[in-house]
């Protein structure tokens, strides 16, 4: 929301560095799970999640710095990883 904000208000730099905190954010809160045996929340990835935090993170920094085709790529990358996820 506060990168979707700051864009609106015209400083986009900052908000694409918004939008990188949010994504890697929430793709490492969805890596922690719940130990059964414990009842404590462990951080396990798996390679899955090692796959989409390499690809989204580098999709967003290279927006960032300015390389939108490979930015553009990653993303295409992004999409093929989703429809492999449905």
């Amino acid at each position: 929301m506060a990168s979707r904000t700051l864009n609106a208000l015209g400083h986009t730099r900052m908000g694409k560095v918004m939008d990188l905190v949010g994504s890697v954010a929430g793709i490492l809160i969805d890596a922690y799970q719940k130990d059964e045996e414990t009842g404590r929340f462990r951080f396990k990835p798996g390679l899955w999640g090692d796959y989409k935090i390499g690809r989204v993170t580098a999709e967003k920094v290279a927006t960032l710095t300015g390389h939108k085709a490979l930015g553009d790529y990653l993303n295409i990358a992004g999409l093929a990883a989703d429809a492999y996820t449905l």
